[in-house]
């Protein structure tokens, strides 16, 4: 490459640690900048449905299809435990497994699979949520890059769920007081995070 862009300073760091035959200006830092941001935030769904919709629009390659999986066994164990109500709409190719995984938590009438739609067809589906799904999955191995979608996320004005590990991300999420990190992705832990969601969204839609 001529040149190279990242989203953080602490990845431009370590890329020119790696690369010490470069000079220091191949790397550039430029967090990603808004589009358009919603002018209204959303209401509270979860009053109007009894349910709260958690959305996820994006690819679900490179083990975010198992960080989605494990979502849906918190929602259960949420739910176990007399936990929020929480609907899953997923939108991205190659998520038909998804629905086993909900059939065999019980949890069939909570789960919507839409496979692959369109930029604006997911721009709707965020609107209508009342929380973002945000995935980075650990094996990546991006101990320093922030994904792009929180940017996209944040354009929405809707709380975040992120499981993302203590990544960036997380520090961008919790330090800007943007929804609920869960930093372990085991049930109880999932489902901890999803109450403390429900919290966040009574709160602050």
């Amino acid at each position: 490459a001529e040149h190279v862009v990242v989203t953080s300073p602490a990845l431009a760091t370590l890329m020119r640690g790696r690369f010490p035959d470069l000079p220091a200006t191949h790397f550039s830092c430029i967090p990603n900048a808004f589009q358009d941001v919603d002018s209204t935030p959303a209401g509270s769904g979860e009053q109007t449905r009894g349910r709260l919709r958690v959305a996820y629009t994006g690819s679900l390659a490179y083990g975010r299809l198992d960080q989605t999986a494990g979502l849906i066994r918190g929602m259960a164990e949420a739910k176990r435990r007399g936990g929020p109500d929480v609907e899953l709409v997923v939108a991205g190719a190659g998520g038909d497994s998804l629905l086993d995984t909900a059939l065999a938590e019980g949890l069939e009438g909570n789960v919507t699979v839409l496979g692959q739609v369109s930029r604006d067809e997911s721009v709707r589906i965020q609107r209508e949520a009342d929380a973002l799904l945000l995935l980075q999955p650990r094996q990546m191995g991006a101990r320093e890059a922030i994904p792009a979608k929180l940017f996209e996320y944040m354009e929405r004005r809707r709380n975040v769920l992120g499981l993302v590990g203590a990544s960036p991300g997380a520090r961008i999420i919790e330090e800007n007081g943007l929804g609920v990190v869960s930093l372990q992705e085991d049930p109880r832990s999932i489902a901890e995070s999803l109450t403390a969601l429900a919290r966040c969204v009574a709160d602050r839609p």
